[in-house]
């Protein structure tokens, strides 16, 4: 009996990704992956592909304490305020999905509350980013 195979090179299309080379070690990552795999011998675990389908991050880093904002209401349906504890300039606003895709970014200046439309925005979970060092998760509804 005579059976033949075909070979083909794998493709991943993602929203995100990268490969890390030390030496004789390869790690690939992709962000986005349908399909998920798992390998174990008894003493390693391997586990590919994209796992969380319904991705909610409940907790955020803030790296800078001493930044006083106040972001409210959270949820909201239509705006969100953000309430500066004092006017500084050049407060860089962003707001991304959780698959990481910049949506808005804005420059405010001298003042001590600033407001976003997000009636816009199809409901779910997406981070507010301000002056690079605080980061909100904020929920539409």
């Amino acid at each position: 009996m005579f059976a033949q195979a075909q070979t083909l090179t794998p493709t991943v299309i993602s929203t995100a990704g990268t490969s890390f080379v030390n030496g004789t070690n390869v790690l690939d990552w992709t962000l986005g992956e349908p399909a998920t795999f798992t390998l174990n011998n008894g003493t390693n675990l391997l586990t590919q592909g994209f796992h969380q389908n319904d991705l909610l991050i409940t907790q955020v880093e803030n790296l800078d304490n001493s930044f006083g904002v106040n972001v409210f209401p959270n949820p909201t349906a239509d705006f969100v305020q953000i309430q500066f504890d004092k006017a500084t300039d050049n407060n860089v606003i962003e707001l991304f999905s959780v698959e990481g895709k910049l949506l808005l970014s804005e420059t405010k200046n001298a003042t001590t509350i600033s407001q976003i439309n997000m009636s816009n925005y199809a409901n779910g979970t997406y981070l507010l980013k301000i002056n690079k060092n605080k980061t909100y998760q904020i929920i539409k509804n």
